[in-house]
């Protein structure tokens, strides 16, 4: 996956504030667009 070096930056702060790895972040953040997007078509 390409990103835009300010979003690499902007993960890197915000993994490290949430106590997660960039991988573990990204990850989570998926799981809950996921979540919340299968929500609605309920």
């Amino acid at each position: 996956m390409r990103l835009p070096e300010e979003y690499v930056d902007k993960l890197h702060i915000a993994a490290e504030k949430s106590g997660l790895s960039i991988n573990g972040f990204i990850k989570k953040a998926i799981d809950e667009m996921l979540v919340d997007s299968t929500e609605d078509t309920i």
